[in-house]
């Protein structure tokens, strides 16, 4: 199906919530995800959809009809933690931008968009397990690098059962 056809109830009802100027980016959310039936976990793909849903209306951008300038426009919903600009990391990245791909594919596959805007976006290098941990640690990272090395935490931060190098 390549266009919107007026018959089609589901892409009528996604097309009037992805417009409505007084719900939220939640409600959208809870309304959108069970129409659309995309698979995996619901609530991680909320998660990762929400910030992009958030943004855009405050923006007043239309997901509908997304502007030209979309992929520069998305950086910022994507890279988004809290208030915090560029503060995802790479991975997190990678997962809002697969989610929201993975969304607007079905879009197209329903008749509500002709073609998926994601298409062609950049995505980050992916982080692994051995890229070096960044300079300020939390105590969880520290107690998980207490486990890994198997040493014991010092007096200050000893827990039982923690490690510590």
């Amino acid at each position: 199906m390549t266009g919107l056809h007026p018959t089609d109830e589901r892409a009528v009802t996604i097309l009037r919530l992805l417009r409505h100027p007084s719900i939220s980016a939640s409600e959208q959310l809870d309304s959108l995800l069970p129409l659309v039936q995309l698979p995996g976990i619901q609530k991680v793909l909320r998660s990762n959809l929400k910030t992009t849903f958030e943004d855009a209306r405050s923006d007043n951008i239309d997901l509908s009809r997304p502007p030209a300038d979309f992929h520069d426009w998305l950086v910022k919903p994507l890279g988004r933690i809290g208030d915090e600009q560029g503060a995802a990391k790479p991975n997190t990245y990678n997962a809002r931008a697969t989610s929201l791909s993975r969304l607007y594919e079905r879009f197209r596959e329903l008749g509500v968009v002709p073609v998926n805007p994601l298409d062609g976006l950049p995505r980050h290098a992916r982080e692994s397990a051995t890229d070096p941990l960044l300079p300020r640690r939390t105590s969880a990272g520290a107690r998980a690098d207490c486990r890994r090395t198997r040493t014991r935490c010092p007096a200050a931060d000893r827990r039982p059962g923690l490690y510590h190098d």
